[in-house]
Protein backbone atom coordinates (compact mmCIF):
# COMPACT_ATOMS: atom_id res chain seq x y z
CA UNK A 1 0.00 0.00 0.00
CA UNK A 2 1.14 3.61 -0.84
CA UNK A 3 2.56 5.42 2.03
CA UNK A 4 0.24 8.71 1.39
CA UNK A 5 2.88 11.23 3.32
CA UNK A 6 0.35 13.86 4.92
CA UNK A 7 -1.27 10.59 6.49
CA UNK A 8 1.54 8.72 7.36
CA UNK A 9 3.07 12.05 9.22
CA UNK A 10 -0.65 12.10 11.26
CA UNK A 11 -0.11 8.49 12.11
CA UNK A 12 2.73 8.68 13.56
CA UNK A 13 2.28 12.07 15.17
CA UNK A 14 -1.03 9.82 16.69
CA UNK A 15 1.07 6.82 17.98
CA UNK A 16 4.44 8.25 18.44
CA UNK A 17 4.73 12.10 19.13
CA UNK A 18 7.71 12.54 20.83
CA UNK A 19 9.45 10.67 18.63
CA UNK A 20 11.85 13.51 16.39
CA UNK A 21 11.53 14.07 12.98
CA UNK A 22 12.49 17.57 11.44
CA UNK A 23 15.50 19.68 12.15
CA UNK A 24 17.39 22.19 10.67
CA UNK A 25 20.98 22.56 10.42
CA UNK A 26 21.98 25.01 13.48
CA UNK A 27 18.39 25.83 13.85
CA UNK A 28 14.68 24.64 15.16
CA UNK A 29 13.88 21.21 15.30
CA UNK A 30 10.23 19.28 16.12
CA UNK A 31 8.95 16.07 16.97
CA UNK A 32 5.98 14.15 14.90
CA UNK A 33 3.83 15.73 17.37
CA UNK A 34 5.02 19.40 17.58
CA UNK A 35 5.44 19.15 12.90
CA UNK A 36 1.77 17.74 13.08
CA UNK A 37 0.65 21.00 15.60
CA UNK A 38 2.01 23.50 13.10
CA UNK A 39 1.03 21.77 10.27
CA UNK A 40 -3.00 22.18 11.51
CA UNK A 41 -1.92 25.65 12.29
CA UNK A 42 -0.84 26.77 8.85
CA UNK A 43 -4.04 25.07 8.08
CA UNK A 44 -6.49 27.17 9.53
CA UNK A 45 -4.36 30.49 9.13
CA UNK A 46 -4.53 29.75 5.23
CA UNK A 47 -8.33 28.75 5.53
CA UNK A 48 -8.94 32.36 7.33
CA UNK A 49 -7.40 33.78 4.15
CA UNK A 50 -10.29 31.98 1.88
CA UNK A 51 -7.40 29.13 0.50
CA UNK A 52 -9.57 26.11 -0.17
CA UNK A 53 -9.95 22.57 -1.42
CA UNK A 54 -8.74 22.93 -5.52
CA UNK A 55 -7.06 26.36 -5.28
CA UNK A 56 -3.73 26.72 -6.31
CA UNK A 57 -1.18 28.13 -3.98
CA UNK A 58 2.39 29.91 -5.52
CA UNK A 59 4.92 29.02 -2.64
CA UNK A 60 8.60 30.78 -2.15
CA UNK A 61 9.28 29.60 1.15
CA UNK A 62 13.18 28.57 2.06
CA UNK A 63 14.43 25.92 3.15
CA UNK A 64 12.99 25.43 6.49
CA UNK A 65 10.79 23.68 8.96
CA UNK A 66 8.06 26.54 7.35
CA UNK A 67 8.14 25.01 3.72
CA UNK A 68 7.07 21.67 4.87
CA UNK A 69 4.38 23.09 7.44
CA UNK A 70 3.23 24.90 4.57
CA UNK A 71 2.92 22.38 2.27
CA UNK A 72 1.16 19.87 4.42
CA UNK A 73 -1.23 22.60 5.57
CA UNK A 74 -2.32 22.94 2.17
CA UNK A 75 -2.55 19.57 1.61
CA UNK A 76 -4.90 18.94 4.45
CA UNK A 77 -7.51 21.80 2.54
CA UNK A 78 -6.99 19.79 -0.55
CA UNK A 79 -4.85 23.30 -1.94
CA UNK A 80 -2.43 22.44 -4.30
CA UNK A 81 1.03 23.74 -4.12
CA UNK A 82 3.10 25.40 -6.43
CA UNK A 83 6.60 25.67 -4.94
CA UNK A 84 8.32 28.63 -7.33
CA UNK A 85 12.15 28.88 -8.02
CA UNK A 86 13.51 30.78 -5.06
CA UNK A 87 15.47 32.65 -7.95
CA UNK A 88 13.25 33.52 -10.42
CA UNK A 89 12.97 37.27 -11.27
CA UNK A 90 11.25 39.03 -14.16
CA UNK A 91 9.95 36.75 -16.97
CA UNK A 92 10.72 33.53 -15.50
CA UNK A 93 8.39 34.41 -12.11
CA UNK A 94 5.91 35.86 -14.95
CA UNK A 95 5.54 32.80 -16.41
CA UNK A 96 5.37 30.20 -13.90
CA UNK A 97 2.86 32.17 -11.65
CA UNK A 98 0.33 33.28 -15.03
CA UNK A 99 0.91 29.43 -16.22
CA UNK A 100 -0.12 27.95 -12.71
CA UNK A 101 -2.83 30.84 -12.84
CA UNK A 102 -2.55 30.77 -8.75
CA UNK A 103 -4.54 33.12 -6.93
CA UNK A 104 -2.62 32.88 -4.45
CA UNK A 105 0.79 33.56 -2.90
CA UNK A 106 3.07 33.03 0.21
CA UNK A 107 5.78 33.94 0.43
CA UNK A 108 9.00 35.27 2.74
CA UNK A 109 9.70 38.93 2.97
CA UNK A 110 13.41 37.87 1.67
CA UNK A 111 11.33 37.38 -2.14
CA UNK A 112 9.43 40.39 -1.70
CA UNK A 113 10.97 42.70 -4.21
CA UNK A 114 10.99 40.27 -6.70
CA UNK A 115 7.31 39.85 -6.49
CA UNK A 116 6.79 43.04 -6.15
CA UNK A 117 9.02 43.88 -9.64
CA UNK A 118 6.23 41.80 -11.84
CA UNK A 119 3.19 42.10 -9.54
CA UNK A 120 1.52 44.45 -12.02
CA UNK A 121 1.54 41.64 -14.51
CA UNK A 122 0.06 39.12 -12.39
CA UNK A 123 -3.75 39.15 -13.62
CA UNK A 124 -4.74 36.30 -11.74
CA UNK A 125 -2.93 36.67 -8.00
CA UNK A 126 -4.80 38.31 -6.06
CA UNK A 127 -3.41 37.56 -2.45
CA UNK A 128 0.76 37.45 -0.91
CA UNK A 129 0.49 36.65 2.09
CA UNK A 130 3.88 37.07 3.16
CA UNK A 131 4.07 35.29 6.54
CA UNK A 132 7.37 36.36 8.28
CA UNK A 133 6.88 40.43 7.46
CA UNK A 134 5.26 42.91 10.08
CA UNK A 135 4.55 45.51 7.82
CA UNK A 136 3.92 45.88 3.92
CA UNK A 137 4.20 48.46 0.95
CA UNK A 138 0.52 49.17 -0.47
CA UNK A 139 -0.20 48.14 -3.54
CA UNK A 140 -3.50 48.62 -5.94
CA UNK A 141 -4.56 45.09 -7.08
CA UNK A 142 -3.25 42.25 -5.42
CA UNK A 143 -3.51 42.39 -1.36
CA UNK A 144 -0.36 42.02 0.76
CA UNK A 145 -1.33 40.46 4.07
CA UNK A 146 1.89 40.78 6.77
CA UNK A 147 1.98 37.35 9.01
CA UNK A 148 -0.45 34.70 9.27
CA UNK A 149 -2.47 36.27 12.08
CA UNK A 150 -3.49 35.71 15.27
CA UNK A 151 -5.78 32.68 16.16
CA UNK A 152 -7.88 31.06 13.20
CA UNK A 153 -11.33 32.28 13.58
CA UNK A 154 -13.32 28.70 12.80
CA UNK A 155 -11.92 25.26 12.85
CA UNK A 156 -10.73 24.81 8.87
CA UNK A 157 -12.30 22.25 7.02
CA UNK A 158 -10.17 19.63 6.59
CA UNK A 159 -10.13 16.43 3.99
CA UNK A 160 -8.12 13.39 4.02
CA UNK A 161 -5.33 13.35 1.54
CA UNK A 162 -6.00 10.75 -1.23
CA UNK A 163 -3.68 8.58 -3.73
CA UNK A 164 -4.99 10.94 -7.00
CA UNK A 165 -5.48 14.29 -5.00
CA UNK A 166 -1.70 16.51 -6.01
CA UNK A 167 0.65 17.09 -4.09
CA UNK A 168 2.12 19.84 -6.09
CA UNK A 169 2.95 21.13 -9.55
CA UNK A 170 6.28 21.14 -9.91
CA UNK A 171 7.64 23.16 -12.99
CA UNK A 172 10.45 21.68 -14.86
CA UNK A 173 14.03 23.47 -15.15
CA UNK A 174 13.30 24.70 -18.85
CA UNK A 175 16.13 23.13 -20.46
CA UNK A 176 14.19 22.28 -23.52
CA UNK A 177 11.89 25.00 -23.83
CA UNK A 178 9.51 27.23 -21.40
CA UNK A 179 9.27 25.39 -18.11
CA UNK A 180 5.99 23.27 -18.05
CA UNK A 181 3.98 22.49 -14.46
CA UNK A 182 4.02 18.80 -13.65
CA UNK A 183 1.12 17.34 -11.95
CA UNK A 184 2.47 15.29 -9.04
CA UNK A 185 -0.25 13.19 -7.20
CA UNK A 186 0.28 12.07 -3.36
CA UNK A 187 0.45 7.92 -4.86
CA UNK A 188 3.16 9.51 -7.69
CA UNK A 189 5.52 10.55 -4.86
CA UNK A 190 5.10 7.26 -2.76
CA UNK A 191 6.84 5.58 -5.11
CA UNK A 192 9.78 7.00 -4.37
CA UNK A 193 12.22 4.62 -3.62
CA UNK A 194 12.60 4.57 -0.07
CA UNK A 195 12.52 0.44 0.19
CA UNK A 196 16.41 0.61 -1.54
CA UNK A 197 18.43 0.73 1.60
CA UNK A 198 16.80 -0.75 4.78
CA UNK A 199 15.95 2.14 7.44
CA UNK A 200 18.41 2.86 9.98
CA UNK A 201 18.08 1.22 13.48
CA UNK A 202 15.71 3.06 15.57
CA UNK A 203 17.57 2.78 18.51
CA UNK A 204 20.88 4.51 16.07
CA UNK A 205 18.78 7.43 15.76
CA UNK A 206 19.37 8.06 12.00
CA UNK A 207 18.56 10.34 10.16
CA UNK A 208 18.25 11.49 5.81
CA UNK A 209 20.15 14.33 5.01
CA UNK A 210 19.22 17.15 2.48
CA UNK A 211 20.83 20.17 1.69
CA UNK A 212 17.81 20.31 -1.40
CA UNK A 213 15.82 23.16 -2.46
CA UNK A 214 12.03 22.62 -1.65
CA UNK A 215 11.01 24.30 -5.34
CA UNK A 216 12.32 20.96 -7.08
CA UNK A 217 11.77 17.13 -6.53
CA UNK A 218 14.33 15.71 -4.30
CA UNK A 219 13.68 18.87 -1.64
CA UNK A 220 10.01 17.18 -1.39
CA UNK A 221 10.82 13.43 -1.62
CA UNK A 222 13.22 14.03 1.57
CA UNK A 223 10.19 14.22 3.40
CA UNK A 224 8.65 11.43 1.95
CA UNK A 225 12.01 9.55 2.38
CA UNK A 226 12.14 10.39 5.89
CA UNK A 227 8.47 9.33 6.84
CA UNK A 228 8.14 6.38 4.68
CA UNK A 229 11.85 4.95 6.54
CA UNK A 230 11.46 6.61 9.59
CA UNK A 231 14.51 8.43 9.69
CA UNK A 232 14.71 12.08 10.76
CA UNK A 233 14.83 14.66 8.15
CA UNK A 234 18.06 17.09 8.63
CA UNK A 235 17.40 20.13 6.73
CA UNK A 236 20.61 22.45 5.12
CA UNK A 237 18.84 25.72 3.67
CA UNK A 238 22.07 26.04 0.62
CA UNK A 239 24.24 23.06 -0.46
CA UNK A 240 27.94 22.64 0.97
CA UNK A 241 30.32 20.51 -0.08
CA UNK A 242 33.16 21.90 2.60
CA UNK A 243 30.08 21.32 5.13
CA UNK A 244 28.78 17.86 3.63
CA UNK A 245 30.74 15.46 6.07
CA UNK A 246 30.92 17.63 9.23
CA UNK A 247 27.05 17.79 9.14
CA UNK A 248 26.77 14.41 8.74
CA UNK A 249 29.00 13.81 11.54
CA UNK A 250 27.55 16.37 13.89
CA UNK A 251 23.73 15.08 12.96
CA UNK A 252 24.02 11.44 13.02
CA UNK A 253 23.09 11.00 9.40
CA UNK A 254 22.54 7.42 7.70
CA UNK A 255 21.03 8.05 4.57
CA UNK A 256 21.66 10.55 1.80
CA UNK A 257 21.34 11.52 -1.95
CA UNK A 258 24.13 13.10 -3.14
CA UNK A 259 22.89 13.26 -6.36
CA UNK A 260 25.50 14.13 -9.17
CA UNK A 261 28.41 15.24 -6.62
CA UNK A 262 30.27 11.97 -6.50
CA UNK A 263 33.31 13.29 -8.68
CA UNK A 264 33.16 16.45 -6.40
CA UNK A 265 33.28 14.17 -3.51
CA UNK A 266 35.96 11.91 -4.90
CA UNK A 267 38.44 14.83 -5.41
CA UNK A 268 38.42 16.06 -2.29
CA UNK A 269 41.75 15.76 -0.57
CA UNK A 270 41.73 12.43 1.19
CA UNK A 271 41.70 12.64 5.37
CA UNK A 272 42.35 9.89 7.58
CA UNK A 273 39.29 10.00 9.12
CA UNK A 274 37.24 10.00 5.37
CA UNK A 275 35.71 6.52 6.80
CA UNK A 276 35.23 7.91 10.17
CA UNK A 277 31.41 8.68 9.76
CA UNK A 278 28.04 7.33 10.50
CA UNK A 279 26.72 7.48 6.42
CA UNK A 280 25.31 4.33 5.47
CA UNK A 281 24.24 4.29 2.54
CA UNK A 282 23.95 7.24 -0.20
CA UNK A 283 22.41 7.54 -3.90
CA UNK A 284 24.31 9.28 -6.51
CA UNK A 285 23.36 9.59 -10.06
CA UNK A 286 25.61 9.53 -11.98
CA UNK A 287 27.84 7.16 -10.52
CA UNK A 288 31.18 7.40 -10.61
CA UNK A 289 33.97 4.80 -12.18
CA UNK A 290 35.78 4.41 -8.70
CA UNK A 291 32.42 2.88 -6.92
CA UNK A 292 34.05 0.16 -5.05
CA UNK A 293 36.99 2.79 -4.13
CA UNK A 294 34.47 5.56 -2.83
CA UNK A 295 32.56 3.05 -1.43
CA UNK A 296 35.49 1.58 0.73
CA UNK A 297 37.01 5.42 1.52
CA UNK A 298 34.02 6.74 2.84
CA UNK A 299 32.67 3.53 4.38
CA UNK A 300 29.29 2.84 3.29
CA UNK A 301 27.24 1.37 0.21
CA UNK A 302 26.06 3.33 -2.83
CA UNK A 303 23.26 2.83 -4.91
CA UNK A 304 22.21 4.24 -8.38
CA UNK A 305 19.03 5.20 -10.01
CA UNK A 306 17.22 7.07 -12.81
CA UNK A 307 14.15 9.12 -12.43
CA UNK A 308 12.39 12.18 -14.09
CA UNK A 309 9.54 14.55 -12.69
CA UNK A 310 7.27 13.18 -15.24
CA UNK A 311 8.20 9.38 -15.34
CA UNK A 312 9.06 9.49 -11.93
CA UNK A 313 10.53 6.24 -9.71
CA UNK A 314 10.32 3.43 -12.97
CA UNK A 315 13.82 2.38 -12.46
CA UNK A 316 14.35 0.14 -9.21
CA UNK A 317 17.90 1.36 -7.97
CA UNK A 318 20.87 -0.54 -8.02
CA UNK A 319 23.42 -1.22 -5.34
CA UNK A 320 27.06 -1.22 -5.65
CA UNK A 321 26.84 -2.14 -9.28
CA UNK A 322 29.26 -4.34 -11.10
CA UNK A 323 29.48 -1.06 -13.89
CA UNK A 324 28.91 2.13 -12.66
CA UNK A 325 27.20 2.85 -16.04
CA UNK A 326 24.37 1.13 -15.13
CA UNK A 327 21.34 2.84 -13.44
CA UNK A 328 18.98 -0.32 -12.52
CA UNK A 329 15.90 -2.45 -13.74
CA UNK A 330 12.49 -2.17 -14.35
CA UNK A 331 10.36 -1.46 -11.59
CA UNK A 332 7.04 -3.43 -10.04
CA UNK A 333 4.59 -1.86 -10.69
CA UNK A 334 5.67 0.16 -14.39
CA UNK A 335 6.59 -0.88 -17.80
CA UNK A 336 9.61 0.12 -19.47
CA UNK A 337 10.61 -0.34 -23.14
CA UNK A 338 13.51 0.85 -24.74
CA UNK A 339 12.68 2.13 -28.74
CA UNK A 340 13.45 3.29 -32.27
CA UNK A 341 11.63 6.74 -33.65
CA UNK A 342 8.78 5.03 -34.65
CA UNK A 343 8.10 3.14 -31.05
CA UNK A 344 9.54 -0.02 -32.20
CA UNK A 345 11.53 -1.94 -29.23
CA UNK A 346 15.08 -2.41 -30.18
CA UNK A 347 17.00 -5.22 -29.48
CA UNK A 348 18.85 -6.01 -25.79
CA UNK A 349 22.00 -4.25 -26.03
CA UNK A 350 20.66 -1.25 -28.73
CA UNK A 351 20.39 1.96 -27.96
CA UNK A 352 16.68 3.57 -28.37
CA UNK A 353 14.61 5.94 -26.26
CA UNK A 354 13.12 5.13 -22.66
CA UNK A 355 9.39 5.00 -22.18
CA UNK A 356 7.70 4.13 -19.73
CA UNK A 357 4.14 3.81 -18.03
CA UNK A 358 2.82 2.39 -14.94
CA UNK A 359 0.38 -0.14 -14.63
CA UNK A 360 -0.86 1.24 -11.65
CA UNK A 361 -3.24 4.54 -11.72
CA UNK A 362 -1.91 7.82 -10.59
CA UNK A 363 1.97 6.27 -9.81
CA UNK A 364 3.69 8.48 -13.27
CA UNK A 365 2.97 12.05 -13.79
CA UNK A 366 -0.55 13.29 -14.21
CA UNK A 367 0.34 15.73 -17.47
CA UNK A 368 1.35 19.60 -17.98
CA UNK A 369 -0.67 22.00 -16.34
CA UNK A 370 -2.28 24.35 -18.47
CA UNK A 371 -0.23 22.61 -21.28
CA UNK A 372 -2.34 20.01 -23.08
CA UNK A 373 0.16 20.36 -26.51
CA UNK A 374 2.82 19.38 -24.64
CA UNK A 375 0.81 16.70 -22.74
CA UNK A 376 0.26 14.99 -25.83
CA UNK A 377 3.66 15.26 -27.32
CA UNK A 378 5.08 13.18 -24.54
CA UNK A 379 2.36 11.27 -23.56
CA UNK A 380 2.65 9.52 -27.38
CA UNK A 381 0.80 6.08 -28.31
CA UNK A 382 0.05 5.59 -24.24
CA UNK A 383 3.51 5.91 -22.87
CA UNK A 384 5.65 8.48 -21.43
CA UNK A 385 8.26 8.96 -23.87
CA UNK A 386 11.42 10.40 -21.59
CA UNK A 387 13.34 12.28 -23.86
CA UNK A 388 16.81 9.94 -22.74
CA UNK A 389 18.39 7.53 -24.73
CA UNK A 390 19.00 4.03 -23.06
CA UNK A 391 19.96 0.59 -23.54
CA UNK A 392 19.51 -2.78 -21.66
CA UNK A 393 21.52 -6.24 -21.64
CA UNK A 394 20.68 -9.96 -21.08
CA UNK A 395 20.03 -9.51 -17.04
CA UNK A 396 17.77 -6.66 -17.29
CA UNK A 397 20.26 -4.01 -16.35
CA UNK A 398 19.50 -0.91 -17.69
CA UNK A 399 22.35 1.61 -18.62
CA UNK A 400 21.67 5.70 -19.53
CA UNK A 401 23.34 6.74 -22.72
CA UNK A 402 22.38 10.28 -23.11
CA UNK A 403 19.43 13.02 -23.62
CA UNK A 404 18.63 12.18 -27.42
CA UNK A 405 19.16 15.81 -28.32
CA UNK A 406 22.69 15.72 -26.79
CA UNK A 407 23.73 12.69 -29.49
CA UNK A 408 26.54 14.03 -32.02
CA UNK A 409 27.03 12.72 -35.62
CA UNK A 410 30.23 12.89 -36.75
CA UNK A 411 31.12 11.45 -40.07
CA UNK A 412 28.35 8.37 -40.26
CA UNK A 413 29.07 7.82 -36.51
CA UNK A 414 26.12 8.78 -33.73
CA UNK A 415 27.88 9.82 -30.67
CA UNK A 416 26.15 10.20 -27.21
CA UNK A 417 27.56 13.30 -25.31
CA UNK A 418 27.43 11.76 -21.73
CA UNK A 419 29.65 8.51 -23.08
CA UNK A 420 32.22 11.30 -23.42
CA UNK A 421 31.82 12.82 -20.48
CA UNK A 422 32.21 9.55 -19.18
CA UNK A 423 35.68 8.97 -20.36
CA UNK A 424 36.42 12.57 -20.19
CA UNK A 425 36.01 12.36 -15.91
CA UNK A 426 37.79 9.35 -15.75
CA UNK A 427 40.96 11.09 -15.81
CA UNK A 428 42.52 11.42 -12.21
CA UNK A 429 42.88 15.27 -12.24
CA UNK A 430 39.09 15.74 -14.17
CA UNK A 431 35.92 16.94 -11.88
CA UNK A 432 33.45 17.45 -14.52
CA UNK A 433 32.98 17.55 -17.91
CA UNK A 434 30.59 19.07 -20.78
CA UNK A 435 30.12 17.56 -24.15
CA UNK A 436 28.87 19.21 -27.25
CA UNK A 437 28.86 19.32 -30.96
CA UNK A 438 29.94 22.14 -33.07
CA UNK A 439 29.91 21.92 -36.94
CA UNK A 440 32.65 20.84 -38.82
CA UNK A 441 34.36 22.64 -40.95
CA UNK A 442 36.44 19.49 -42.69
CA UNK A 443 35.31 17.36 -45.39
CA UNK A 444 35.76 14.18 -46.90
CA UNK A 445 35.77 13.73 -50.70
CA UNK A 446 33.36 17.16 -50.55
CA UNK A 447 30.85 16.14 -48.03
CA UNK A 448 31.39 17.48 -44.83
CA UNK A 449 31.50 15.69 -41.93
CA UNK A 450 28.76 16.64 -39.66
CA UNK A 451 29.59 17.62 -36.06
CA UNK A 452 33.00 17.20 -34.13
CA UNK A 453 33.34 16.86 -30.81
CA UNK A 454 34.18 19.84 -28.67
CA UNK A 455 34.95 19.33 -24.23
CA UNK A 456 34.53 22.07 -21.83
CA UNK A 457 36.45 20.63 -18.31
CA UNK A 458 37.03 21.75 -15.13
CA UNK A 459 40.02 20.32 -13.55
CA UNK A 460 41.63 19.99 -9.56
CA UNK A 461 45.15 20.24 -11.50
CA UNK A 462 45.63 24.70 -13.15
CA UNK A 463 48.55 22.76 -14.86
CA UNK A 464 47.04 19.81 -16.44
CA UNK A 465 48.92 20.00 -19.86
CA UNK A 466 46.30 19.25 -22.39
CA UNK A 467 48.84 17.23 -24.44
CA UNK A 468 48.44 14.39 -21.27
CA UNK A 469 44.49 14.46 -21.15
CA UNK A 470 44.38 14.30 -25.72
CA UNK A 471 46.21 11.73 -25.03
CA UNK A 472 44.50 9.97 -22.44
CA UNK A 473 41.53 10.26 -24.38
CA UNK A 474 43.16 8.72 -27.17
CA UNK A 475 43.91 5.44 -25.51
CA UNK A 476 41.15 5.31 -23.97
CA UNK A 477 38.52 6.04 -26.87
CA UNK A 478 37.35 4.95 -30.60
CA UNK A 479 38.61 7.54 -32.62
CA UNK A 480 35.78 9.18 -33.77
CA UNK A 481 35.10 9.70 -30.38
CA UNK A 482 38.30 11.40 -29.58
CA UNK A 483 37.30 15.36 -29.00
CA UNK A 484 38.67 17.90 -31.77
CA UNK A 485 38.18 20.72 -29.35
CA UNK A 486 39.24 21.25 -25.85
CA UNK A 487 38.88 24.54 -24.05
CA UNK A 488 39.79 24.04 -20.29
CA UNK A 489 37.21 26.24 -18.03
CA UNK A 490 36.83 27.10 -14.43
CA UNK A 491 33.33 26.09 -13.98
CA UNK A 492 30.33 25.04 -16.48
CA UNK A 493 27.34 27.23 -16.19
CA UNK A 494 24.68 25.57 -14.69
CA UNK A 495 20.82 25.82 -14.08
CA UNK A 496 19.20 25.88 -10.61
CA UNK A 497 19.12 21.88 -10.76
CA UNK A 498 22.96 21.95 -11.43
CA UNK A 499 22.21 21.08 -14.83
CA UNK A 500 24.73 21.83 -17.44
CA UNK A 501 23.46 24.75 -19.95
CA UNK A 502 24.42 23.27 -23.07
CA UNK A 503 23.24 25.94 -24.96
CA UNK A 504 25.53 28.48 -23.34
CA UNK A 505 28.61 26.40 -24.74
CA UNK A 506 27.05 26.19 -27.80
CA UNK A 507 27.62 30.09 -28.23
CA UNK A 508 30.91 29.84 -27.04
CA UNK A 509 32.94 30.42 -30.28
CA UNK A 510 35.78 28.71 -31.34
CA UNK A 511 38.50 31.03 -29.82
CA UNK A 512 42.31 31.69 -30.23
CA UNK A 513 42.65 29.80 -26.76
CA UNK A 514 40.58 26.66 -27.88
CA UNK A 515 42.40 23.80 -28.40
CA UNK A 516 41.98 21.87 -31.58
CA UNK A 517 43.61 18.96 -32.67
CA UNK A 518 43.42 19.17 -36.79
CA UNK A 519 45.93 22.38 -35.58
CA UNK A 520 48.35 20.22 -33.90
CA UNK A 521 51.12 17.84 -34.61
CA UNK A 522 50.50 13.82 -33.96
CA UNK A 523 52.78 13.10 -30.61
CA UNK A 524 52.98 9.48 -29.18
CA UNK A 525 49.61 8.61 -31.35
CA UNK A 526 48.23 11.73 -29.62
CA UNK A 527 48.82 15.17 -29.92
CA UNK A 528 50.53 18.34 -29.36
CA UNK A 529 48.97 21.66 -28.01
CA UNK A 530 49.08 24.73 -30.82
CA UNK A 531 48.03 26.77 -28.33
CA UNK A 532 46.99 26.93 -24.84
CA UNK A 533 42.93 25.83 -23.33
CA UNK A 534 40.87 28.49 -22.22
CA UNK A 535 39.68 29.24 -19.13
CA UNK A 536 36.95 31.55 -19.82
CA UNK A 537 33.20 29.93 -20.07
Amino acid sequence: MSVILPREIARRADEAPDQRFIQEIGGAEQTYGEFQLDTRCWAAALADFGIGEGDLVATMIPVSLTVYHCWMGLAWLGAIDVPVNHEYRGQLLTHVLNNSEARFMVASSRFLNQILEVIDQLPHLEKVIVFDATELPPTQRVELIAGLGSDAKAEPKLRIPDHWDIAGVMYTSGTTGTSKGVLCSWAYLAQAPGGTFPPADPVDDGAYYAPWQPYHLTGRVALQMAAQMNLRLVLRERFSLSSWWDDVRQYNCTHALCAFLGAWMWNQPRREDDADNPMKYMTMSPLIPQVAEFEERFGLELATTYASVEAGFAVQPARSPKDHRICGRIRDGFEIRIVDEHDQEVPSGEKGELIIRGDRPWTTFGGYFNDPAATGAIWRNGWIHTGDAFRSDEEGNLYFVDRIKDYIKHRGQKIAAAEVETEVVAHADVVECACIGVPSDLTIDGVVGGDDVRIFVVTTDKNLDVDDLAEFLVQRMPRFMVPRYIDFVDRLPKNHLHKVMKNELRALPISETTWDREQVSPRNGATSSATGPARNA
